[in-house]
């Protein structure tokens, strides 16, 4: 109806032209005049009703445009895909493409799509979860400048350092500083000038307990800004009963009695002085018969340490005990003076030894490190490796070897380090050195603290305002055909509101809940009738160069996994508008002949 209206109306006023043009007194160029009168009103006509078209479309290929596209990298991409593939726009990546409201309506809009070109910075983990029967060909953005990874223990004890380590990304060699900071007070930094790839350590030793949030800024030719926010929680630090088994008296064990009795933690020490006929030593603990080891002696201790020599003057009445004890939680050092071992002890049976291509005496000078140390330690080693199998962990090597290892004995674990005389360092005045390498190994073997159930927070640096966080629930109690548990989360502070919680359906005992927040902050969940656990939601203006990072090798490893042969392309046909330009111009064209012809 609205269509017929216009053509009437601009039949008519035609006419109308028409005439005043044919009862003109000057009729020189009056046929010219008459055809661009018609023009005229016909462009006008065509710039409100403008005709279809059809063009060849690729069904087949989308081109999605996330955050951090190349408009560069885009129109490559349109001159490999012809013909005029669909492009869409996702979280307001382009404006002047059309919008994409969620990643999962892809298949219903679009279903002739077989591949999706992805550019920018990708999708994540969930988005990409809808994408399993489609293509992604990933034509991502570089790595952007700053932070690329991150890295800090979010749970402390009380006298342990923060160590926060990761990697800085630039284009070009320029000094860039880095800064820990609690508030105005600067607490460590240093100066990064390489171009490409940097790694770096900050360090620093939480003075109380408790829940902080320290500051991670950067500051270069561009000037200072805050880069990231570290939250860390802690915790009064946790005591250890520990038991010392030396088939003699040896300075090794005497430094260790005293240190772990400075920390605080309570001591035994038993020395075999001839067949059945000990010395003890207590410290920190009430005196206990240690002659021997019997499961209820053993249960009241969290870590033994020994060498091979006493563990092979065991009876079988307390090398069964002492396994049962392993099995159950306890955790076990081996500290050799030399090898090969005249017999192996069925607990380390699995510990493979290799010889030192060159040995030069019983030790071996060399340069150690351990998990969260980013420079190495001088060291005295026996001159062997420890061959890391499958189900075991390093926990102390060189560049080239592993000289500590601990492997899983159900609930507990047990462990070697080749590293026999670590008493030289408290010799040398490297207390500092001594302190965080028996903290480690300790820290790594000690008997679990047994929980009724435990919080994780899932990719926690993902954990954004207004955007989807999953927490993870492990309840150890929970029995199959019992209620499902009941938890609540809230931001600290505020009033808690239900977390739904999805039922594993591999490991019954997990459950997994997902909530999205609407403030930054600290925040905390619990089972009901439950301890809360903590645990910290960013605002999205830091860490945004750590997730887009992120995201790109999220896409990358997807990409990789889902390949798939391309398949033919489909060509549809598809009407579309003529651009309205090209009858403006027209009109302009029209109009001006009538304009001078009038002064002529």
């Amino acid at each position: 109806m609205q269509t017929t209206i216009i053509l009437a109306s601009a039949f008519v006023l035609t006419l109308i032209l028409l005439w005043l043009a044919w009862h003109r007194p000057n009729r020189r160029l009056l046929l010219a005049r008459c055809l661009a009168t018609v023009l005229a009103v016909a462009s006008l006509v065509l710039m409100v009703l403008p005709p279809q078209r059809k063009i060849s479309l690729n069904a087949s290929d989308i081109i999605l445009l996330t955050p951090g596209f190349s408009a560069d990298s885009l129109n490559s991409l349109k001159k490999l895909l012809p013909p005029r593939p669909i492009i869409l726009s996702y979280k307001d990546a382009a404006s002047h493409y059309p919008a994409l409201a969620t990643v999962a309506a892809l298949p219903y809009l679009y279903p002739s799509t077989q591949r999706i070109h992805l550019l920018g910075f990708g999708l994540d983990r969930a988005e990409l979860a809808g994408l399993d029967s489609v293509e992604l060909i990933p034509h991502l953005s570089a790595p952007p400048e700053g932070f690329t990874t991150v890295h800090w223990p979010n749970k402390l004890q009380l006298g342990e350092p923060l160590n926060i380590t990761g990697q800085f990304y630039q284009k070009k060699e320029q000094e860039t500083k880095i800064y820990l900071q609690s508030g105005s007070s600067v607490l460590d930094s240093l100066v990064l000038s390489a171009a490409g790839t940097n790694r770096f350590t900050l360090r620093y030793q939480p003075k109380q307990v408790g829940r902080s949030v320290f500051s991670l800024l950067r500051k270069d030719a561009a000037g200072k800004q805050l880069a990231g926010l570290v939250p860390v929680q802690v915790e009064p630090r946790k005591l250890y009963q520990v038991l010392l088994l030396s088939s003699s008296p040896n300075f090794e064990f005497k430094f260790l009695k005293n240190f772990l009795a400075g920390q605080q933690h309570g001591v035994a020490w038993r020395i075999s002085i001839s067949k059945a006929i000990y010395q003890t030593e207590y410290l920190n603990l009430p005196k206990k018969p240690l002659e021997r080891l019997t499961p209820n002696l053993l249960r009241s201790f969290d870590l033994v340490i020994t060498d091979p020599d006493m563990l092979q003057s065991l009876n079988s009445a307390e090398r069964n005990a002492l396994f049962l004890a392993v099995q159950n939680g306890l955790g076990l050092l081996l500290i050799p003076e030399s090898l090969p071992l005249k017999a192996t002890p069925a607990l380390f049976k699995n510990f493979k030894f290799i010889s030192h291509p060159n040995p030069s005496g019983n030790t071996v000078p060399l340069q150690v490190s351990w998990q969260n140390q980013s420079k190495t330690y001088p060291a005295t080693a026996l001159p062997f490796a420890i061959s890391v199998q499958a189900n075991q962990q390093k926990l102390v090597w060189t560049n080239k070897s592993t000289l500590a290892a601990s492997q899983p004995y159900n609930w507990g674990k047990v462990g070697v380090t080749l590293i026999p005389q670590t008493f030289s360092w408290q010799l040398a005045g490297n207390t500092a050195q001594y302190s965080a390498f028996w903290s480690h190994l300790l820290g790594q073997l000690i008997k679990p603290e047994i929980q009724d159930f435990s919080w994780h927070l899932l990719h926690p640096l993902s954990a954004v305002v207004h955007q989807p966080v999953s927490l993870q629930l492990s309840d150890y109690t929970f029995s199959t055909g019992a209620a499902l548990p009941e938890a609540e989360v809230k931001r600290v502070g505020t009033n808690p509101f239900e977390l739904p919680l999805l039922q594993d359906q591999v490991l019954s005992h997990r459950f997994t809940g997902q909530f999205w927040p609407l403030e930054s902050g600290w925040h905390q969940v619990n089972k009901l009738n439950g301890l809360p656990s903590y645990f910290y939601i960013y605002p999205d203006s830091v860490w945004q160069t750590v997730r887009q990072n992120k995201l790109i090798q999220l896409n990358q490893e997807y990409a990789q996994k889902h390949s798939a042969p391309l398949l033919a392309g489909k060509i549809r046909r598809q009407e579309v508008p003529i651009s309205p330009v090209w009858f403006f111009c027209l009109f302009l064209l029209a109009a001006g002949f009538l304009w001078v012809e009038e002064k002529l």
